[in-house]
């Protein structure tokens, strides 16, 4: 449980540096809008694949932890 706990209290925070990144990005799109875009478009695409993964997969045996300590 403390696991999925951990899971989702990262997507909060990714869900609310997104915001604050965002409003950074579009400052950038006034500044350069090259490197603007292509900054918010890394940026969506991150988030999207974090917020997109499914919590539950922590109780299943395939973990990807940094050391075997760590699992």
């Amino acid at each position: 449980m403390l696991r999925v706990k951990e899971d989702y209290a990262f997507k909060e925070a990714t869900a609310i540096a997104f915001a604050g990144f965002r409003d950074h990005m579009e400052h950038l799109v006034k500044v350069d809008e090259g490197e603007g875009r292509s900054a918010m478009e890394n940026l969506a695409i991150t988030t999207i694949h974090n917020l997109g993964t499914e919590p539950l997969r922590l109780l299943q045996k395939q973990t990807h932890d940094a050391s075997p300590w760590n699992g």
